[in-house]
């Protein structure tokens, strides 16, 4: 066979026979004459181009040679005249750098295969992919153990880290693997970290999987997370003795994938792997991948199983530290609802946790004056201070602290969420008083707020606040005998029955005797001003 010295040749070799010979890789004129010769399959010209001094290795528009259209026309007379040419470079390649050895086993030409094999085809040149002849032979049994038995490379890895074995196992071809298996493949060998073992249970391939697992796995090895993952979304029967059997490894890359991919696990079988390997689910849940990021995945009643798997692990003290915690992830991915929301505090406060006032703030935000706020108020509030104090500091920061440009959306965002806990404050902290709002300037109250505490209040400032937010409502200037007269019954009730903090307040407007619609203006449930 010859080397390049041809390759002169060859950049001349192109035929033009059209009057206006313009460079047109789609004018079928422009192929040469010994490619037209070899579709025709006639050695005769062909012969007498070559020994013209025409190239036998001239390519046409994909850079394939007369070797390769000889292949996949299937052109045997011209093929075995082709090999018998010292010239001939049996190894090019393509544009997309396939040979003529790669398109034989890709189209399951034998003959045209085991010829070019024999001639010494190099069986382990690569194409532009990175992949060998025998990445294409998965499905040529035969082909593919004689490449290897010449010498193939049973290990090699294209661009993306495939092998031939790799490849079997995600197109299904079992026989290949088990021929891999007696080979001598070596099975550890990872495609973006997956074996192939991994690659059999993903794609369902079962008549092999056992093999692989003995050729793999050894008592006391190393598994991945991503393996472990795989055999659990699959509910594989490898998954319970690889855990019985087998240590941990995994880095951040797989913990992604293990996130990623956790709505598609039982919570069942979640918990088992949680039970054995504390310190991967320990690390999986982060700040930026809280617990409740699982709702955004799957839906809300596996999200529950899940939350109440891990809940029951020795895990719960590390990933559930509050409540506030949890309000603030449900408030970020608003998929859970109110009723698995009133379950879920309920259970967080029978393992002790306890409720904040950023968590009634939260609440009464997300759903009002609903089922679980109700709850709640019958809770103690761990962080609860004077409210007054604290609006009248908050407003000074508000004016003071984000006082220039750069401060103005965090300026913004503070006194929005300063408007907003409002009216949950006036519920469940008795010591707070609405003339408070004198304190908090007409941009402090968002409009979402303002439409909210019209209905309970009649106020200078909440007139000043409408034309603000150019709200048209005719607010009295003067407090109705019935915003006055539940003000006063509160107060009287709080001094009569020494009044010491919002569990008490609420109990005791629940037991009071009078008409529930009473009850609910006493605890700023129901509004008494309708616009």
């Amino acid at each position: 066979m010859s080397s390049d010295s041809d390759s002169s040749l060859e950049l001349q070799d192109i035929q033009w026979e059209t009057a206006n010979p313009i460079f047109n890789y789609n004018n079928p004129l422009s192929t040469s004459l010994q490619l037209r010769a070899v579709i025709e399959d006639n050695i005769a010209p062909l012969q007498a181009l070559l020994d013209s001094g025409k190239s036998v290795n001239i390519k046409d528009k994909r850079g394939n040679t007369p070797l390769h259209v000889a292949v996949l026309k299937q052109k045997k007379k011209v093929f075995d005249y082709l090999l018998t040419r010292d010239e001939v470079r049996i190894d090019a390649a393509n544009f997309e750098g396939f040979t003529p050895l790669m398109f034989a086993i890709i189209y399951s030409h034998k003959y045209f295969t085991l010829h070019l094999i024999e001639k010494g085809a190099d069986l382990n040149v690569r194409n532009n992919a990175g992949a060998c002849a025998l990445h294409f032979a998965t499905h040529e049994i035969y082909v593919a153990q004689v490449l290897i038995e010449k010498g193939a490379d049973i290990n090699a890895q294209d661009c993306h880290g495939r092998t031939p074995f790799y490849s079997a196992c995600v197109t299904g071809h079992s026989e290949f693997v088990h021929l891999m298996v007696c080979f001598g493949a070596d099975p550890m060998v990872t495609t973006d970290d997956f074996l192939p073992f991994d690659a059999s249970v993903d794609y369902n391939l079962t008549d092999v999987q056992e093999v692989l697992y003995y050729f793999t796995f050894d008592e006391g090895c190393e598994v991945s997370v991503k393996t472990m993952t795989v055999l659990m979304i699959k509910e594989s029967p490898f998954f319970q003795p690889l855990i019985d059997t087998c240590s941990i490894v995994y880095d951040e890359n797989d913990l992604s994938y293990l996130r990623e991919n956790l709505h598609l696990i039982e919570p069942e079988t979640f918990k088992i792997f949680m039970d054995k390997y504390e310190n991967v689910v320990r690390d999986m849940f982060t700040e930026d991948y809280p617990l409740l990021y699982i709702f955004t995945k799957c839906s809300a009643e596996n999200g529950e199983r899940f939350v109440y798997a891990l809940f029951e692990s020795r895990l719960r003290d590390d990933l559930i530290p509050n409540v506030e915690t949890c309000l603030k992830n449900f408030i970020r991915f608003r998929r859970v609802g109110q009723n698995f929301l009133t379950r879920f505090v309920c259970y967080l406060l029978s393992y002790g946790c306890e409720i904040s006032t950023c968590d009634m703030n939260a609440i009464y935000r997300c759903f009002g004056f609903g089922e679980l706020f109700k709850i709640l108020l019958h809770m103690k509030i761990i962080d609860h201070v004077c409210s007054t104090e604290y609006f009248v500091s908050q407003r000074r920061r508000v004016d003071t602290e984000f006082y220039n440009v750069f401060s103005l959306m965090r300026r913004e965002n503070v006194a929005n969420e300063l408007g907003m806990s409002l009216i949950p404050s006036l519920i469940y902290d008795f010591g707070l008083k609405f003339n408070i709002i004198n304190e908090m300037s007409p941009e402090t109250i968002t409009l979402q707020c303002l439409e909210n505490l019209i209905k309970f209040f009649a106020h200078p400032q909440l007139i000043k606040c409408c034309k603000f937010r150019k709200l048209t409502i005719n607010i009295p200037n003067v407090p109705s005998l019935l915003e006055l007269s539940r003000e006063c019954v509160r107060e009287n009730l709080i001094k009569h029955y020494g009044i010491k903090n919002n569990m008490q307040l609420h109990t005791l407007l629940n037991h009071l005797p009078v008409y529930d619609d009473l009850k609910a203006i006493l605890r700023y449930e129901k509004p008494i001003y309708n616009y």
